[in-house]
């Protein structure tokens, strides 16, 4: 009779294993188990592992955030702030006032776009 016990446990794992290979348009993946669950879920109560959550950032509007840091340079990491990384945010704001300072000495001539534009870049595909 054990052995009929673990042929039950064998097919529900294969039944297991079916669920998880479909999903429909609001279920998402377990980051851990690979289960199926509700995209709104927070934690799988199956393995219990919390999930991380997607977002729903805009890649367009970070990316239009930080190009509004190109032209005034506090708001340089609105796209980085709006993402939710607050000290990349705050660090590329101030790097870009600094930037302003050494236009004096034509080096933020150079660093200023480069920053604008990586700040940009790291806005838009951190909202991906």
């Amino acid at each position: 009779m054990e052995s009929m016990g673990a042929t039950d446990d064998i097919d529900t794992d294969d039944d297991h294993n079916s669920r998880s290979a479909a999903r429909a348009a609001d279920e998402n993946f377990c980051a851990s188990c690979g289960e199926v669950i509700k995209r709104e879920a927070e934690m799988y109560p199956h393995c219990g592992v919390r999930q991380q959550s997607t977002g729903d950032k805009s890649p367009g509007v970070a990316a239009a955030l930080s190009v509004v840091g190109w032209i005034i340079p506090l708001a340089g990491g609105a796209g980085q702030l709006y993402n939710g990384d607050t000290g990349k945010g705050v660090a590329i704001s101030i790097i870009q006032c600094i930037n302003i300072a050494l236009a004096f000495f034509l080096i933020g001539l150079v660093t200023y776009p480069i920053v604008a534009i990586y700040a940009t870049y790291d806005a838009y595909t951190a909202a991906q």
